[in-house]
């Protein structure tokens, strides 16, 4: 089976403690949207916290 390629799970984080959840539930990676560009009202991130949630 060496042709096989890893899952990624790819989970959305709107808020920091989203993003924590997410990856202590097992996702490999977790977007969020930045403050004035998120399409999701209400779970935007301010500059400080997206650098915070690395």
């Amino acid at each position: 089976m060496k042709n096989m390629k890893k899952v990624e799970l790819l989970s959305p984080g709107g808020t920091l403690e989203m993003v924590e959840k997410v990856l202590e539930n097992g996702a490999d990676s977790v977007f969020v949207g930045a403050l004035g560009l998120s399409r999701r009202s209400g779970y935007e991130l301010k500059h400080d916290e997206v650098k915070k949630s690395r």
